[in-house]
């Protein structure tokens, strides 16, 4: 018996490997009650994505469509020229936003794909009879292939709009100028307008949509992120640095979420000849790496701070089983992807968050973790004490990540996608 076919419109798919990759890919390979099509972009933006080798051709139907225009080089350019307009003509050394981005990429940089993408899409729904359409957002020019064809097709299909990352709310407002405000609010209302199941990553987003946009609140439902068991590849007794290691991969937030308490802690740790280069590390791997050794030695650590541009995902699993601590830092309201695979792969967390969503989940999952907050040095450095003393003593039983599989392995996520697919 033939299964029903799906549109799955993600921009974020191999030969992509940034983090975003992995829901898509879980949904296409693990969906049991639908046949998916996957629609994805030819000629990705290799200065914003990170690239590797094309995957799962042979087990999933992919379909491409060609960028138009890949305009992050020539958009940055021409920011840089604006502020260092500004800066002779207004004496601004640093501009608030980014305007010509905000003036040319509407809703995002990822716009110029949309054009082949509808076009294609409208082939695949032809040719295949589909009904059923997955947007993956972001980019949120995504939602707007998923609303034109919506409004080309009206109830013959149902949309579906995963929010990896919620688009505009008032969080987020102060972030882009005014008259982009305006503009992103009629789009976040058209999307969720023409949506027919909306989805979220977290329960705490769930809450903010339900406040803000609540006329659409029964299209509203939520799928955590997870972590994929076959892509993760666990190493049974792996080999651990010689010397107590903290790792801190991805995106450090350093414009959104606080730091000083993070290494006046580390700082003190030093001064008092708790840790040193003998046997301390931490290890950052990230765009951001410049910043970060800047900042070690600032706070005269940088015998203890190794930083490192970002590696590939196989790499830093690798890493993650061989130091005795991952540093999560959980920018509210959203779950990091690094939270689900710390739990799988047993290691400790200093877990920097407010989120109370997050901190029930370690608490239940990752009980050798320590949970603390940004701006307290003192209560970091407790924590990081704690672990490091955990850690001589033995390091502390095993995450039992039995039940924690049955909730939050891709599968069974997957398994709730098809049931809300089912529910429409």
């Amino acid at each position: 018996m033939n299964k029903e076919k799906i549109l799955m419109v993600c921009y974020y798919y191999p030969p992509l490997k940034d983090v975003g990759v992995k829901r898509s890919v879980a949904f296409s390979e693990y969906l049991s009650s639908y046949t998916p099509v996957v629609l994805t972009v030819s000629n990705p933006d290799r200065l914003y994505c990170s690239v590797g080798d094309p995957l799962l051709e042979n087990t999933v139907e992919v379909h491409r469509a060609r960028n138009m225009f890949n305009c992050t080089a020539i958009v940055g350019k021409l920011d840089a020229v604006i502020e260092k307009l500004c800066e002779f003509i207004f004496r601004k050394k640093k501009l608030k936003y980014r305007y010509a981005y905000n003036f040319l990429c509407i809703p995002d940089h990822f716009v110029f794909w949309v054009p082949a993408a509808f076009y294609n899409a409208r082939k695949i729904i032809k040719k295949n009879k589909i009904k059923i359409i997955y947007i993956s957002c972001t980019p949120h020019s995504a939602a707007l292939i998923g609303v034109l064809l919506k409004l080309m097709y009206g109830d013959k299909v149902k949309l579906i709009v995963d929010y990896r990352d919620p688009f505009y709310i008032s969080d987020f407002a102060l972030m882009i100028p005014g008259f982009r405000r305006g503009i992103n609010k009629w789009f976040q209302k058209l999307i969720l307008e023409k949506s027919d199941r909306v989805i979220f990553t977290t329960n705490s987003i769930l809450d903010v949509y339900i406040d803000e946009y609540p006329t659409y609140y029964k299209k509203y439902c939520v799928i955590q992120n997870g972590v994929d068991v076959k892509g993760v590849k666990v190493v049974s007794s792996p080999q651990k640095y010689s010397k107590f290691t903290l790792i801190y991969a991805g995106n450090f937030y350093l414009d959104s979420l606080s730091y000083d308490g993070l290494f006046a802690a580390i700082s003190s740790l030093k001064k008092k000849g708790i840790i040193a280069e003998e046997n301390f590390c931490f290890r950052f791997y990230g765009e951001e790496f410049k910043e970060i050794q800047c900042l070690a030695e600032r706070n005269n650590l940088d015998d203890l701070v190794v930083a490192r541009e970002r590696v590939g995902f196989e790499s830093i699993v690798n890493i993650l089983q061989r130091s005795h601590a991952q540093l999560l830092r959980i920018y509210a309201p959203m779950l990091s992807t690094k939270l689900f695979e710390g739990i799988y792969l047993n290691t400790p967390f200093l877990a920097q968050t407010e989120s109370l969503e997050s901190i029930e989940i370690i608490r239940k999952y990752s009980p050798n973790s320590e949970i603390v907050g940004f701006d307290d040095s003192a209560e970091i450095e407790k924590g990081l004490y704690l672990l490091i003393i955990k850690q001589r003593q033995g390091g502390g039983s095993d995450n039992d990540i039995s039940d924690f599989l049955c909730k939050f392995s891709r599968e069974a996520l997957t398994k709730k996608l098809e049931s809300i697919i089912m529910s429409m």
